[in-house]
């Protein structure tokens, strides 16, 4: 039976050159020093941060907000999850419904590249010494700010909360990209400003609520397409 008009439905893959790959990596070296310079003293951080916050009763308003708590951090997170079940649904049950081997493989490969940009940006937190903003002493919090490479105080614990693990929920929908970046550029590119575009809003729903700064959202962005350029590298090829 084929499906031929199931909008899901991947081409049959073609190769992205190793052109893209070197251009990718370096558009990754060029951003990570911007990052850097722009957010590594985390002046812009608190500058932004300060806007929600309020220094009268010293915390976050929007820290229980509805609309930010529930369905910017849970419902959100869950449409997330229901695209990577449902590529993985499509990679393992897909070539019965009219799906050729070669799609097949792809959804599985955009699947392996979501879980390990999701998983690399959690390791990479549970190691991390940085604290998120409601826990910082300027906020309302009990720890000293650090910047970034520096390390924390003697005594104080690691606030592991860099970078932004919920906003590698939506980031990593930019996996999809890959699926159609052969034949459907169009279709490939949605994928990627739309993961790009989730991220960022369930970042700024965090950062409005005191959990993150600006600068870990970016840098969750960052570590989820190199981990799923990496994947795509290495495995993507027939």
């Amino acid at each position: 039976m084929k499906l031929l008009t199931l909008p899901w439905r991947a081409p049959r893959a073609t190769l992205l050159p190793a052109a893209f790959y070197r251009r990718q990596w370096a558009l990754l070296a060029v951003l990570a020093a911007l990052f850097y310079a722009a957010l590594g003293d985390g002046r812009l951080d608190h500058w932004l941060a300060a806007f929600s916050f309020d220094p009268l009763s010293q915390h976050f308003p929007l820290q229980h907000n509805w609309w930010l708590e529930y369905v910017n951090h849970v419902w959100l997170k869950d449409v997330s999850i229901v695209i990577g079940v449902a590529a993985l649904g499509l990679g393992v049950f897909g070539p019965r419904f009219g799906l050729d081997a070669e799609a097949a493989r792809r959804w599985r490969l955009a699947c392996a590249a979501m879980v390990v940009g999701s998983l690399s940006v959690s390791l990479l937190k549970q190691a991390s010494p940085y604290h998120c903003p409601w826990d910082l002493l300027e906020f309302g919090g009990h720890a000293p700010y650090v910047p970034l490479l520096a390390s924390l105080p003697a005594g104080v614990p690691a606030g592991k909360c860099f970078p932004a693990g919920h906003a590698s929920g939506g980031f990593v929908l930019m996996a999809l990209y890959f699926v159609y970046a052969g034949e459907r550029p169009r279709l490939a590119q949605a994928w990627l400003w739309g993961g790009l575009a989730f991220g960022l809003l369930m970042g700024v729903g965090q950062q409005l609520r005191g959990a993150h700064f600006l600068s870990h959202t970016l840098w969750s962005g960052w570590v989820v397409w190199a981990a799923m350029l990496a994947v795509n590298q290495l495995l993507g090829r027939r």
